[in-house]
């Protein structure tokens, strides 16, 4: 279900489709935590998307773009272990 929400993110570039299945991933994001890592030069997902996963954290990375982990591993690789770190 979570792939699928995820694709539709993608599509749904435009804030009017994204309001229709908010609710739906707000829902899912309530029951686990969330960890969003945002390139800020992203050509493919406009930024204003990370603000609205319900997201307990939010990272934006002013240097990487749709490829954060891959542009910015060794920072992606630290926020993911201080987000599961008991």
């Amino acid at each position: 279900e979570w792939k699928r929400m995820v694709l539709r993110l993608y599509r749904a570039a435009d804030p009017a489709a994204f309001r229709e299945w908010e609710p739906r991933m707000l829902r899912l994001t309530a029951q686990v935590p969330v960890l969003v890592l945002w390139g800020r030069h992203d050509p493919y997902i406009p930024l204003w998307v990370a603000d609205r996963f319900g997201a307990q954290k939010v990272m934006h990375f002013p240097d990487a773009g749709h490829w954060t982990p891959a542009e910015a591993p060794d920072r992606v690789a630290s926020e993911i272990q201080d987000f599961v770190r008991p």
